[in-house]
């Protein structure tokens, strides 16, 4: 009897303890989806600021008295408990999406440099053995130069002086003059070419 009333007791603590987790991990969901809920409306409510550029899927914000990353729409600081002004909010999470789609074109164009060198190769190899192949190298290597003219004119206004955009223009403008080197080049070998015809 004693152990029967001793496993009886097991059970309910057992029970409760089931019931007591299954309520804290319904709570911690029911919490978990509310959050991502308000994060995805005001995904949907904030508009595009221009037609190639959309905000991020989790929009953010910098806070303006200890630079941490916050999500938009909050009142304070999390960290210093600075308050947030909705208009600041409003342009610095304008700010930030337009840094993080600089930063990833950027990189983008940024991965072409070993193209470059390779039309550079394919540059000596056409002029040496095939020349007529030097007309389409140099074709693509004019359809390359229009990425970081593109990013120029868009993020090299010098609107933003953020550390990334203002290393990511310096790039930029390496990328130009590599590749506006590599035209020259191939053209140079073009004229050499035909002027030995």
């Amino acid at each position: 009897m004693e152990g029967l009333s001793q496993s009886s007791v097991t059970f309910v603590q057992s029970s409760t303890e089931t019931k007591s987790t299954r309520s804290c991990t319904e709570s911690y969901f029911c919490w978990h989806s509310a959050h991502q809920g308000r994060i995805t409306r005001l995904s949907n409510v904030m508009h595009p600021i221009s037609e190639n550029l959309y905000q991020p899927d989790t929009p953010t914000i910098t806070c303006p008295s200890c630079g941490e990353t916050l999500l938009y729409g909050v009142k304070s600081c999390r960290f210093c408990r600075h308050a947030i002004d909705p208009t600041y909010a409003r342009k610095s999470v304008t700010s930030q999406a337009i840094l993080t789609h600089a930063v990833k074109s950027a990189n983008t164009v940024r991965t072409l440099r070993n193209l470059l060198y390779l039309q550079l190769g394919l540059t000596i190899l056409a002029f040496l053995w095939d020349p007529p192949y030097l007309q389409l190298i140099l074709i693509v290597s004019i359809i390359n130069l229009a990425g970081p003219i593109r990013w120029l004119r868009k993020y090299g206004r010098g609107d933003l002086d953020h550390p990334e955009i203002l290393k990511a223009q310096k790039d930029m403008k390496i990328e130009l003059y590599c590749w506006l080197g590599a035209i020259i080049i191939q053209a140079t070998a073009i004229i050499v070419w035909l002027v030995r015809l």
